[in-house]
């Protein structure tokens, strides 16, 4: 979904929309490939398995070989990204909008990657940061994520007057996300939670210091403390860890 343009020299997080049944073997495949990344470096590199975001699991990897010592490297297993609430970004969505690399993996295509990246960089509750420059085939993916009322209102967006467009546009998406009340409040739970102090230290609420490795033995018994699932790499069996 997002970060493909660096692969295969991803220096954070890659995130990815996936198939919700898919997870578990997506999972199983990225510890196994962190653990031949990790049987090539020094000993002590380690997963952390991280549920606490609804509807995306993560894993996050100490991977020092890999220039990964400091920060940690991220992926990111998202079955749905709401925005404003409503679960417009999911892999059924977007399965009419991707292209298959140099690698032969499916990534999205362009005009889904600006769409993407809109939504998640510029598109406030009351305004823009940047105006877009969408063209028929961005307005097509914006017709897959909301249907064509919403799609016409956000690719209409100009900077002036933003406040009354991007504010329509949020109340639009917030009324159509009620039709699914189970979501908005498993959603509106996790938006309160971070109201109060952030438990998980790898929360991207906390900023950048969510990636942050100050001491590694330090980063795991927090990991652990705060109910993660850790495990040593190389990685050999699966549910094995502290």
């Amino acid at each position: 979904m997002k970060g493909w343009e660096q692969i295969p020299r991803i220096t954070g997080d890659l995130d990815l929309i996936v198939e919700p049944r898919s997870v578990p073997e997506l999972w199983l495949a990225t510890l196994e490939f962190l653990s031949q990344q990790a049987s090539n470096g020094p000993e002590g590199s380690f997963a952390v398995e991280c549920s606490h975001i609804p509807g995306v699991p993560r894993i996050l990897a100490f991977l020092p070989a890999q220039g990964f010592a400091k920060r940690l490297f991220e992926v990111d297993f998202a079955t749905v990204v709401p925005i404003r609430g409503y679960p417009g970004v999911t892999y059924e969505n977007l399965l009419g909008f991707y292209e298959t690399d140099a690698m032969g993996y499916p990534r999205t295509n362009r005009a889904a990657s600006d769409v993407l990246d809109f939504l998640f960089k510029s598109l406030g509750w009351y305004r823009i940061r940047q105006e877009p420059k969408f063209t028929s085939d961005h307005e097509q993916v914006l017709e897959a994520l909301f249907g064509p009322p919403i799609a016409s209102a956000i690719s209409g967006l100009s900077t002036r007057p933003a406040v009354l467009q991007t504010t329509w546009i949020s109340l639009l998406l917030l009324l159509r996300a009620t039709r699914r009340p189970s979501f908005v409040l498993e959603r509106a739970r996790f938006r309160l939670r971070g109201l109060q102090r952030v438990q998980c230290p790898f929360d991207p609420r906390r900023g950048r210091d969510a990636r942050i490795v100050n001491d590694a033995a330090d980063l795991w018994k927090e990991a652990v403390t705060t109910n993660h699932t850790v495990q040593a790499l190389p990685f050999l069996h699966p549910g094995d860890g502290s």
